[in-house]
């Protein structure tokens, strides 16, 4: 673990050494343009496809018993909530909803790591992974019914 910490520190010194000596003329191909973005958002949205996809390659390996296609089948929801998460152009226009929610989705992702270190049975598991993971979906559905998630004037989408 510590080498991976050093190795990071290394990379990011290397590269705060070459944006920082870099001369202004050249400064704006280090820019980071709309296309970049673009491009970085597909190839999020390709990495998740491919884990959604080793997912089902797994379960599809493997004897399948009730509880390991509930197991697979949240881990493909939940990969696929991702999937529209990362594409949701939203986040730009409803900033009112959403930054409140990543920090309760954060917290929530924090608790079922809590969860999955204590390695629970299997069902006892999966019950806690669905109960903590509701608590970001009721948090906005109860947050949009109450209207106070957009500044006023804002178009309903």
């Amino acid at each position: 673990m510590l080498a991976w910490g050093l190795i990071d520190a290394a990379y990011l010194a290397g590269f705060a050494a070459v944006i920082l000596t870099v001369a202004p003329t050249r400064a704006a191909a280090m820019t980071v343009t709309d296309s970049l973005t673009e491009r970085f958002g597909a190839f999020i949205i390709i990495v998740l496809g491919e884990t959604l996809t080793g997912v089902v390659g797994g379960l599809a390996s493997q004897p399948v018993s009730a509880l390991t296609m509930a197991v697979g089948l949240v881990a493909v929801v939940l990969g696929t909530t991702m999937l529209v998460a990362a594409t949701l152009p939203a986040w730009e226009d409803k900033r009112g909803l959403y930054r409140p929610l990543a920090r309760t989705s954060a917290v929530a992702a924090g608790a079922c790591l809590g969860v999955g270190a204590t390695r629970p049975p299997p069902l006892v598991l999966g019950l806690a992974l669905v109960l903590l993971l509701s608590i970001p979906w009721g948090f906005a559905v109860a947050r949009r019914l109450a209207g106070g998630a957009d500044p006023p004037g804002t178009p309903q989408v």
